[in-house]
């Protein structure tokens, strides 16, 4: 059992594409989206940091909150369909 949720684990993470995140988390399930979103979380904050400190963190966080409200979209749409 856990290296099934290992190997799946590893195939979401990889194929985790930003530009196309919603469909990304409605093709895997619940708690491997939740892990490998926190993967693709701390790999971006440290990636904004790094490159542009404060300021950059503060655009990942607007990047983020989008990719939220998207998703949050796609979920309404599918539960009144």
């Amino acid at each position: 059992m856990r290296l099934s949720l290992t190997t799946l684990a590893q195939k979401a993470t990889k194929s985790y594409s930003p530009s196309n995140r919603t469909d990304w988390v409605l093709s895997w399930p619940g708690q491997i989206v939740i892990a490998g979103s926190q993967i693709h979380w701390t790999l971006g904050a440290e990636k904004a940091i790094n490159k542009e400190g404060a300021r950059g963190l503060k655009k990942y966080h607007q990047k983020l909150q989008d990719e939220l409200n998207q998703t949050v979209e796609v979920y309404r749409y599918i539960n009144i369909a």
